[in-house]
């Protein structure tokens, strides 16, 4: 059953903090010292996690709702809310230290990538640091050479499957690997190996038409940009 204004505004706390859901995954939670909160329960990457709202009164029960709406609107782009919530927090600092006021300017949008690529990159941090609790080692650490070798089996692999079309099972079964892991290794192997020969003929070529082509990345880098914007201007106004 869906809350009511009267219901939200009568609730007493109790001696524990106390939730009253509404829809969506959205509950308000009632603390013992009477405080109230909008919170929403949702799973992103098969982990339950938690996205705060706003308090109540200052935050109504229809702005709750819609902020809720949002928030499953970007789940169901494949985009964790949690995350671009602490990149605003961020974007929001870095306009502040450069001075920036005008939502249209192009700067905001750089920064807006950058805050979301920070935040990415600290989640990945954190998952990696959880891992260590398995392995007693984050990624690269405390086996030295470890990464050299793993490059240099991959390119064996790459090799073999190359020479003698050995199947996947088979090179698996030899490196002690799954057949579906050894995949994976050889179409790595083979982008890498494809974007170096690009490159090699991308260099061939005068120097006036990579110029050219670097003008042309240039401004469908800023299409990009001003898409992003189309996009999420309404949310990165601060």
């Amino acid at each position: 059953m869906k809350l009511t204004e009267y219901i939200v505004s009568t609730a007493e706390p109790a001696e524990k903090l106390k939730k009253i859901f509404d829809s969506g995954g959205l509950y308000l939670g009632i603390y013992p010292s009477g405080s109230k909160v909008w919170r929403q329960k949702y799973r992103y990457g098969g982990k339950e996690k938690t996205l705060t709202h706003g308090r109540y009164p200052a935050t109504s029960m229809e702005q709750a709702r819609e902020r809720c709406t949002e928030a499953k609107r970007l789940l169901a782009n494949d985009l964790d809310p949690s995350v671009l919530k602490k990149s605003m927090k961020k974007l929001k600092r870095d306009m502040s230290d450069r001075n920036i006021t005008d939502p249209q300017d192009n700067r905001l949008i750089k920064l807006y990538i950058v805050a979301i690529k920070e935040a990415l990159r600290k989640e990945a941090v954190s998952a990696a640091v959880n891992k260590k609790k398995k392995s007693g080692c984050l990624p690269g650490e405390n086996y030295p050479g470890q990464i050299e070798k793993n490059k240099k089996r991959d390119k064996q692999i790459y090799k073999e499957r190359l020479s003698d079309g050995t199947t996947f099972r088979e090179l698996g079964m030899k490196h002690n690997l799954s057949g579906a892991r050894v995949a994976a290794i050889f179409y790595k192997q083979d982008r890498a190996e494809r974007h170096r020969k690009a490159n090699l003929e991308y260099m061939k070529k005068p120097l006036k038409e990579r110029l050219e082509d670097q003008r042309v990345q240039r401004e469908e880098s800023e299409k990009v940009y001003r898409d992003v914007q189309n996009v999420f201007g309404k949310d990165l106004v601060p």
